[in-house]
């Protein structure tokens, strides 16, 4: 049994939130990406957890390898037309998204959308693009939109880098 933690309102988004409590099934300090917005959860409930978004050249190359696992999951159920079993891992890969986009900006996820415009690296369009694939998740080209995202925002991330590093 782990620990029970209310989703806090900065985190309160259906689609991704359900119930209003949040189960946590360890304090572990290895990163771990099996739910999403689990260290969000931790921090805005005052937790002691990592922070992923104030070391994101660290935290970002986690977030891409579990996306490439999911790509191809996804691919699959696409090329199959699997269609009823995109749900579920379309909503994990969502949410890698949006922590990426976060986290890149060195901010914890908050909801609503609608404040991403104001974050400083992001993909153009941030705004319909992702309500689009949240209002239709099951759909290919909500997929192929997704992974566009993660592409452009891989690289805004790696410029911002490479700036940094100079």
């Amino acid at each position: 049994m782990g620990i029970i933690l209310n989703v806090p309102s900065e985190l309160k988004y259906s689609f991704f939130f359900t119930h209003d409590v949040f189960e946590i099934e360890e304090l572990d300090v290895d990163f771990n990406l099996s739910n999403p917005f689990v260290y969000e959860v931790g921090f805005y409930n005052g937790l002691n957890m990592p922070r992923p978004w104030e070391n994101p050249e660290e935290a970002i190359p986690y977030l891409q390898e579990e996306w490439k696992k999911l790509k191809i999951q996804l691919g699959t159920i696409f090329t199959t037309r699997d269609i009823a079993s995109a749900l579920v891992p379309m909503k994990q890969a969502i949410g890698l998204f949006i922590e990426m986009l976060f986290w890149s900006n060195a901010q914890p996820v908050c909801f609503p959308l609608n404040n991403i415009q104001q974050l400083q690296i992001k993909p153009v369009n941030i705004q319909e693009r992702i309500e689009f694939i949240i209002s239709r998740p099951m759909l290919y080209h909500s997929f192929v939109q997704l992974t566009e995202l993660f592409i452009e925002q891989e690289k805004h991330f790696t410029k911002m880098l490479l700036l940094k590093n100079k």
